[in-house]
């Protein structure tokens, strides 16, 4: 059996870990390479995962006779509890990690505010008539 959602491959990111001060001493012009670079980066890799992911889904279910079956809903409801308390914790020991899964978590609210009225409901009624 496959199970979705996939934990280790939620979404496709990437990251570029940079110093500020370093990027900052960059040439403006460098800087918007360097930007522009990570920018089509990361569009490229989106592009192939949309691609590649479902193909191989198809491939797995067709070829090799798998079963595709989500987590219950109790399985989701665990995962997300446990790890939201993971989250907590390492921000009561870490100062700066705090500052940044706060910050992280204003930024996701919004989202998900957004997403779930738009992206979404159009997921729900439009892509389950395909």
């Amino acid at each position: 059996s496959y199970y979705y959602p996939g934990w280790c491959d939620a979404g496709v990111t990437m990251g570029l870990l940079i110093s500020m001060d370093a990027f900052n001493e960059l040439p403006p012009a460098y800087q918007e390479v360097l930007k522009s670079v990570c920018g089509e980066t990361f569009a490229d890799r989106l592009a192939a995962y949309d691609n590649a992911n479902p193909l191989a889904l198809q491939r797995l279910v067709n070829d090799h006779g798998v079963t595709v079956r989500s987590y219950s809903q109790d399985i989701m409801d665990a995962a997300w509890r446990e790890s939201n308390a993971y989250l907590e914790e390492q921000s009561a020991a870490d100062e700066s990690f705090r500052r940044v899964y706060e910050s992280y978590r204003a930024f996701r609210d919004v989202q998900w505010s957004y997403a779930q009225g738009n992206e979404l409901y159009y997921q729900n009624s439009a892509l389950t008539r395909v």
